[in-house]
């Protein structure tokens, strides 16, 4: 399965919008909810790849990372951020990031998620060195 999240992960920044068509969102969105189901039981190699492959999938567009988003995934990615490994941590921070960055809808979505307020305790923690 981690191969898949990586192999997705490549394929869609290559991916312009028009090309992604109901067959691909189709097949996208049982990609999306088999990773997001098994991401709490994986090792951090798996979940850092998954969350390469949703950020790849996320950045689209709104309408993608709404997507992800329902795919419930929010929990899960906030969920990586308290994990100890700082890959794993990065790559849920990207994805957050960019699903938040497409509008407010989106961005207030991540924050009632919890994903700002793990996001910042990361940052600092990061910064201070602790």
């Amino acid at each position: 399965m981690a191969v898949a999240a990586v192999e997705g992960g490549h394929r869609c920044p290559h991916t312009t919008r028009l090309q992604l068509s109901a067959c691909h969102m189709t097949s996208a969105h049982v990609v999306l909810l088999l990773q997001v189901y098994s991401l709490a039981e994986q090792n951090r190699f798996y979940k850092k790849a998954a969350g390469y492959c949703l950020r790849a999938v996320a950045k689209h567009s709104p309408q993608l990372a709404q997507a992800v988003i329902d795919s419930g995934a929010l929990d899960a990615l906030v969920t990586c951020l308290e994990e100890f490994d700082p890959g794993v941590k990065e790559s849920a921070s990207w994805c957050l990031g960019y699903m938040a960055a497409h509008n407010a809808e989106l961005a207030q979505q991540v924050v009632e998620a919890g994903g700002w307020r793990t996001f910042l305790q990361v940052r600092i923690t990061a910064v201070s060195g602790a």
